[in-house]
């Protein structure tokens, strides 16, 4: 009653993904390690787990020297054997040569059945400190040399010079028992971390033999074998008390020279150049510590530069040239410096300048401490004057002016009236001359400076009127118009 079905591949709802598995993997790295003295060799432990049985694949493992597992920070990176499903598998060793903390990084890289793992810097366990632990101790006396039975003083310096806190440090010392300390006794020794420094003083009485004092300081790290130093200072017994010899107190002579340019002569530019040589010398008897040399500048006087610098010390030029100032240090006996300095001069008369030397030992001739020399400064010569040259006036024009404006064009005798003037002043002599249409004439003025002349024009035009002779401020026009008669009528 039912026919068989036949149902093929992909039908609907027929399909089942099976995905990879999601391992995880969980790590420790090697304790933390007191760095060798050529290095010191790290490793970590994988352990893989929530993969198949048969999972393959390797196990990567990377080791960084920063906080942050930069790839500058990258030391090396290692892998192990191929995996064989779950369970720890240890890196080989990367080798290191410095302290500091350093991280590990592990991962599973995967296979077809199980993902890759993606663990990050700073995991749990993954950090390991390689530490370089060392301890100082110094011992010093002030009293190097007792009497017989006396006491010597000594001071202990202990010092954490290491990367890493030492606790419960121990100084022992077998001939000076009371230099011995612990941390019931000086607190600071109960902990001391990088760059700690307890210092303590201490005796011993009764000093009857010469000896050499040994003390030693010992912490413990918080990893590796306690680290320790030993230091030593020798003391001296002395049979009778040694002579206070008194150190007598130094003194010195320092003397200081001065020369001057002579006489010099101001330039057209109102300055001239003097040039100052300066001598410090120590006569001693012994040598003279903190030489100073200062030189204000008179009035008038600029220091412009200098010229030769001291063997030894330095000057400079102050105060926009109105000190010069040097600092020469410690002079032995019977050195000498030489100094060269050169200066602007703006004012004539005899100019004085005064350095003056110090020195911070005593000096036992101070009137030696100054030096002055002197500089004859005159004007220049002046040039006689040239006596100036008159400039020619200019030449003034002359101004023509004509009455009527205006002439009919009729052939009729008509009167043109003419002056000239040169400024408010009539000028005589001037020639005018008229011309227009059928007009033609030259005239000269009266001493008036005025004249009249009849012409006829028969046609219209422009009559011009100019002079002549002089240099002429103007023309003048005068326009003639044509007549219209009416006819007669009548």
């Amino acid at each position: 009653n039912n026919s068989a079905t036949s149902n093929g591949c992909n039908g609907a709802n027929e399909n089942v993904v099976v995905g990879p598995r999601a391992p995880a993997v969980v790590t420790q790295a090697s304790a933390d390690v007191v760095l060798g003295a050529s290095g010191s060799d790290l490793f970590d432990t994988a352990t893989l787990s929530g993969a198949t049985a048969n999972a393959a694949g390797t196990i990567t493992f990377k080791l960084y020297n920063d906080a942050t597992c930069t790839l500058g920070g990258l030391v090396g990176t290692v892998t192990n054997a191929t995996v064989n499903g779950n369970g720890s598998y240890q890196s080989p060793v990367v080798h290191v040569n410095a302290a500091g903390t350093y991280r590990w990084i592990a991962n599973y890289g995967g296979d077809a059945n199980n993902s890759a793992t993606s663990n990050g810097c700073n995991g749990a366990n993954e950090n390991v400190v390689v530490s370089a632990p060392k301890i100082d101790v110094t011992k010093t006396t002030s009293t190097p040399i007792v009497v017989t039975g006396g006491t010597a003083s000594f001071t202990i310096k202990v010092e954490n010079t290491g990367d890493v806190t030492l606790t419960d440090v121990v100084v022992t010392d077998a001939l000076a028992p009371g230099c011995a300390r612990t941390k019931a006794d000086t607190e600071g020794l109960a902990s001391m971390a990088p760059g700690a420094i307890v210092t303590y003083p201490c005796t011993l009485a009764n000093v009857t033999a010469d000896f050499t004092n040994s003390a030693t300081a010992t912490g413990k790290p918080p990893v590796g074998p306690d680290v320790t130093d030993t230091s030593t200072v020798p003391v001296t017994v002395s049979v009778t008390p040694p002579p206070v010899i008194p150190t007598p107190a130094p003194k010195t002579d320092v003397a200081i020279q001065k020369d001057a340019t002579a006489q010099v002569t101001l330039g057209t530019d109102g300055k001239a150049t003097i040039v100052y040589d300066i001598r410090v010398q120590n006569n001693g008897p012994d040598p003279a510590a903190g030489v100073t040399v200062s030189d204000p500048a008179p009035s008038g006087v600029t220091f412009a530069q200098i010229t030769q610098q001291p063997s030894q010390g330095s000057c400079s030029i102050q105060i926009s040239g109105a000190l010069l100032s040097c600092t020469l240090g410690t002079l032995a006996v019977g050195q000498s410096v030489a100094i060269k300095v050169s200066a602007t001069v703006t004012q004539t008369g005899t100019i004085t300048n005064t350095g003056t030397t110090t020195t911070t030992t005593p000096d036992t001739n101070p009137k030696n401490n100054t030096a002055s020399a002197q500089t004859l400064v005159v004007a220049p010569v002046k040039p006689p004057t040239p006596k100036p040259v008159p400039k020619p006036l200019p030449e003034i024009c002359n101004t023509v002016e004509v009455t009527p404006k205006m002439l009919k064009g009729d052939g009729s005798a008509q009167k043109i009236n003419v002056k000239v003037t040169q400024g408010q002043k009539a000028v005589a002599g001037a020639k005018v001359k008229i011309t227009g249409p059928g007009i033609s004439k030259t005239v000269k003025t009266g001493k008036n400076g005025t004249i009249s002349i009849s012409v006829k024009p028969t046609k219209p035009g422009i009559i011009k009127v100019e002079i002549r002779n002089k240099k002429a401020c103007n023309t003048q026009r005068i326009g003639v118009v044509g007549v219209f008669e009416p006819p007669v009528t009548g």
